[in-house]
């Protein structure tokens, strides 16, 4: 009786080890729980826009470099937390959007960037996510 006891528990534990195998997998692939983190924290979800969308590159720079005051604007917002990025798309060659990186956790930082660019999926016409480094 012992016995059997003991398979069970052992087969139940490698049940559950290979689902947490699974989900890390399925989670490095997809993102979905960082994706899920972002959106209930910070409010808003990745751009996810198809590559057809997205501007050619050297329109991402150009557009950046013209409005130079804006980012640092963006990044002064808290300048050891905050920077804007470009992105170059590993998918989508020859493609960029921006990207605003967060390092805190203050949504108030979050608020007073949306307050600069809007709330809306397109920074000066260019898609851009959030990356927060948690």
């Amino acid at each position: 009786m012992q016995t059997v006891r003991t398979r069970h528990l052992v087969l139940a534990a490698a049940i559950v080890a290979m689902a947490a195998a699974a989900l890390v997998v399925w989670e490095v692939n997809s993102f979905v729980v960082q994706d899920l983190v972002r959106m209930i924290y910070f409010g808003y979800t990745p751009h996810r826009i198809p590559c057809s969308e997205w501007p050619i590159s050297e329109a991402v720079i150009q557009t950046l470099e013209l409005n130079a005051e804006l980012v640092t604007d963006i990044e002064a917002v808290n300048p050891d937390w905050v920077s804007v990025h470009i992105q170059m798309s590993d998918n989508c060659p020859g493609r960029a959007d921006i990207v605003i990186v967060v390092d805190s956790l203050a949504k108030s930082d979050m608020e007073a960037i949306r307050s600069l660019i809007g709330h809306d999926r397109y920074f000066l016409g260019i898609p851009y996510s959030f990356y927060a480094m948690i």
